[in-house]
């Protein structure tokens, strides 16, 4: 019956963990709205065509490693957050029938 309990306790602390995961989520979004700015400010301001071209191409490498952090990112908080629920049910299930097996004579 303890287990159990412990069981339903551990799979509760996995929420508060897929919660950071959307708030690591929200800050990587901030960031590609960051460097949207940064390639609209370059592109406003007048520099030569060595120095912007070479800019661009930083810029545009930044964003690809944005994009690829963000999918990487969906796909393992989509992940945690179907583990989270599956072992919630889990433990749930577990600990009431422990308890409903425990008030049997």
């Amino acid at each position: 019956m303890g287990l159990a309990g412990e069981s339903l306790v551990e799979a509760n602390w996995l929420q508060p963990f897929a919660d950071s995961f959307t708030t690591l989520k929200s800050s990587q979004s901030e960031l590609s709205r960051l460097l949207e700015t940064i390639h609209t400010a370059l592109a406003n301001t007048p520099t030569s065509l060595t120095a912007y071209s070479e800019s661009l191409q930083v810029l545009d490498a930044a964003r690809r490693k944005v994009r690829e952090c963000r999918e990487i990112l969906t796909d393992r908080l989509s992940e945690l957050e179907l583990y989270a629920r599956r072992t919630t049910n889990l433990s749930d299930r577990l600990y009431r029938e422990v308890i409903s097996s425990h008030m049997r004579p």
